[in-house]
């Protein structure tokens, strides 16, 4: 994601701090009773963007 921003944003001076969490805080299960679930996986996909008051 960092770098799809940074192109939109050209030379900005824009500060990125980037995390994955990956399957440690899902929103949605990755399978249902042992069986892929791709609205799941969709619905983990997911970026945060936060800019300062």
């Amino acid at each position: 994601m960092e770098e799809e921003l940074s192109g939109l944003v050209g030379t900005a001076d824009i500060t990125f701090a980037v995390e994955g969490h990956g399957s440690a805080n899902p929103v949605a299960p990755n399978e249902i009773d042992g069986e892929d679930n791709p609205e799941g996986r969709e619905k983990n996909r997911r970026g945060e963007v936060r800019f300062p008051r």
